[in-house]
């Protein structure tokens, strides 16, 4: 065992070990516990243990169990009403959050509507806002308000021990949006602990604001939050002795962070890490491990993608230099122009990415991989073309002047820098006078600033928040999206196709078209998923459900052996 894990275990873990905890092992820290504010992996592994959703799914993702709700509703139990626009959730009577103060039918309506109102870049608002209010967002392109509380309470209500939820227009996988996310919180916890207090006047001061849930948390699910410490990432969460289902198989699960691969692999091997996070640069490593269990070729709903910022922030931004087509930097509409878009993305080596992945990886042709959707990526490397498009770029001043720019990814992603050094090695071939560097941050540190603009460059990976495509076509193309809003990109066909359709064929296939025409961002690879957990520590019936869907086990499933 190598110091650095001794020092984890001394400094960090002994503690916890003791009484069967189940150790979890992720690459960078939860950035909130907030179930209305989660919009990273690492936050979502640790809040859904928390928290609960209206229902759970099944067998198979169109099938849907009671959780929160006491019964599924449907046009046969009379729950949903005959022109598919009324859902009706009968709640719980016997559910009590985790400070023991019982679950009510206004604590589930005011965490919807408090989910709603929360709405930010990447936060999963948008999953209700659009079937409920017919919106992407709570805010105008000007960042104004453009709805008002009325339409919230409109759309969901508390009707005795029922919550009723009205749609904007019928949408036949409302039930999979109910199933893929937790959300319902206790409505005096959370105003105690500096959020909305649930008032009809007080919900735009609190719009997106922080409280006191991103550290401390208080709801119903398996496990309770024993501590939380956001400087090291570093979860304990207690088996719930008063859930309502049958007790938790764990009895504690503890959650850490190591930005390392090779330390993380380390723990597994030596069983001081139960599960753990990798990239797919680990699998062979992995797979020469004798106590270590790997569940391979599990469906993928992630694209790991670099987009371009088409409005940067340049002002006393180092990441944008001079701020002008000097040679020294990058002026704020940079990437307004698609020849310098298009240049770029001729300019990656994406066959060395993939090797350099650990195999499996392949190329998305389009953000809305499907079955029967196109196979040939727009774009490949292809030196002739990337020095075609850059030398048309900003009227041949960017050749001629060259540019000084920054991307910027994730510690701990090694994949998206690897992709973001190809991308520099590329263009430097190019012209000598194209610089561009790569920095890293923590995650949630990047997350963050998003909204800040003065990322020219930011590689992340975007992942479906339900089963079906629609999440994420609007998470990659909707200007309302959270990769759109976050760059600065708009197609008003994106829009209307996206704003209209809920799926269709035709719409899908011109989606590929203008995705392809557009180049905002550059698709690098998606890959089978994979688990890799300590042998034993838990069986393919806990590769299901909501968890799944981030690949991830169902922590109120495994145990430790």
């Amino acid at each position: 065992m190598t110091a650095k894990i001794a020092f984890l275990l001394a400094s960090f873990c002994a503690p916890a070990w003791a009484g069967g905890a189940f150790v979890t092992v992720l690459p960078d820290k939860p950035s909130t516990l907030d179930p209305a504010a989660v919009c990273d992996h690492y936050s979502l592994a640790v809040a859904f243990n928390i928290y609960e959703p209206l229902l759970f799914f099944g067998d198979t993702y169109s099938d849907f169990k009671p959780a929160i709700s006491s019964e599924t509703p449907s046009r046969e139990n009379g729950l949903v009403s005959p022109d598919g626009l009324v859902y009706t959730f009968p709640i719980r009577k016997d559910v009590k959050f985790h400070d023991g103060t019982p679950l009510t039918a206004e604590d589930v309506r005011y965490s919807l509507v408090r989910l709603m109102m929360m709405d930010a870049p990447g936060r999963p608002a948008a999953l209700f806002l659009r079937p409920l209010l017919g919106v992407g967002s709570i805010r105008g392109p000007d960042g104004g308000f453009r709805v008002k509380y009325e339409d919230f309470a409109k759309a969901v209500r508390a009707d005795g021990s029922s919550v009723v939820i009205t749609l904007k227009k019928p949408y036949s996988r409302f039930l999979e949006i109910a199933a893929s996310w937790p959300f319902v919180m206790s409505k005096s916890w959370t105003a105690a602990h500096g959020g909305w207090d649930g008032a009809p006047d007080t919900w735009q001061k609190h719009a997106s604001a922080p409280s006191g849930a991103e550290t401390e948390a208080n709801g119903t699910g398996p496990f309770r939050l024993e501590n939380f410490t956001s400087a090291t990432g570093r979860a304990v969460l207690a088996r719930n002795g008063n859930y309502w289902r049958a007790p938790a198989r764990a009895n504690r699960l503890v959650f850490l962070t190591e930005p390392s691969e090779n330390t993380r692999q380390a723990m597994l091997e030596a069983g001081d890490a139960d599960f753990a996070d990798f990239s797919r640069a680990s699998l062979p490593h992995l797979r020469g491990m004798k106590t270590v269990t790997i569940t391979e070729g599990l469906p993928n709903r992630s694209v790991k993608f670099a987009a371009f910022n088409f409005a940067i922030a340049v002002a006393s931004n180092p990441m944008a230099g001079s701020g002008l087509l000097d040679g020294k930097g990058v002026p704020p509409d940079f990437f307004a122009d698609e020849n310098a878009r298009k240049g770029f993305a001729f300019a990656l080596d994406y066959g060395k990415l993939l090797d350099m992945s650990g195999g499996g990886a392949i190329r998305p042709a389009t953000p809305l991989r499907r079955p029967g959707g196109p196979e040939s990526p727009p774009y490949s490397l292809n030196p002739e073309k990337a020095a075609r498009h850059l030398k048309k770029a900003h009227g041949g001043r960017l050749w001629k002047n060259g540019f000084y720019i920054e991307a910027v990814c994730g510690d701990g992603d090694y994949e998206s820098r690897a992709a973001m050094e190809l991308l520099a090695c590329g263009l430097k071939k190019l012209n000598p006078n194209f610089r561009l560097r790569v920095k890293t941050m923590p995650l949630p540190e990047l997350l963050n600033r998003l909204p800040e603009s003065r990322f020219p460059i930011f590689a992340l990976k975007a992942e479906s928040d339900t089963p079906g495509f629609y999440g994420l076509a609007f998470t990659m193309l909707h200007s309302e999206g959270a990769v759109p809003y976050a760059q600065h990109y708009r197609n008003p066909q994106a829009d209307k196709y996206l704003d209209g359709a809920f799926g269709g064929a035709i719409a899908l296939e011109k989606l590929d078209r203008i995705y392809a025409q557009d180049a905002p961002y550059m698709l690098l690879f998606t890959t089978d998923a994979f688990v890799a957990r300590r042998e034993g520590a838990f069986g393919p019936d806990a590769l299901t459900g909501v968890f799944a869907l981030h690949n991830y086990p169902d922590y109120y499933k495994v145990e430790k052996r």
